[in-house]
């Protein structure tokens, strides 16, 4: 297995992209790299995670594993803000947890037999306990 070469149409201009690295040696430098060709590189064996990388010349050398999973964890929760309709939406939201309150409530007070009056107020409260929980637990994330 080879370690620590990749492949040189993939060398960049070190002050144009932000995602190149460095790969640390003990001699000078290899590179810069762009992010996505030393992830490759890995994943083909020609790096091995342990591979000390940095972007700029004055940064400490980091473990390339270490780097990939920052840089996945970052791409991760900028794809969740920038995809349309991910955050949901709260006048549907609540235009329906509305209109199904108002149902359940109307059908209990319309119902003929006092043990369906009954089951529906207890559905009716269960729903809410359920949506009031529910939100709670999810909207701290």
């Amino acid at each position: 297995m080879q370690e620590r070469s990749v492949q040189n149409d993939h060398v960049v201009d070190p002050h144009g992209d932000e995602s190149a690295y460095f790969i640390a040696t003990d001699g000078a430098d290899e590179g810069p790299y762009p992010l996505d060709a030393l992830r490759s590189s890995l994943q083909e064996g020609f790096l091995r995670a342990d591979v000390r990388v940095r972007r700029h010349s004055d940064d400490p050398p980091v473990a390339l594993r270490l780097v990939l999973s920052v840089e996945d964890e970052r791409r991760d929760k900028a794809t969740a803000v920038a995809v349309p309709g991910a955050a949901g939406n709260f006048n549907h939201g609540f235009a329906l947890g509305f209109f199904f309150g108002v149902f359940a409530l109307v059908w209990g007070v319309l119902a003929a037999r006092p043990a369906t009056k009954r089951g529906i107020w207890f559905g009716a409260a269960l729903g809410i306990s359920f949506g009031i929980l529910s939100g709670l637990l999810l909207c701290r994330r």
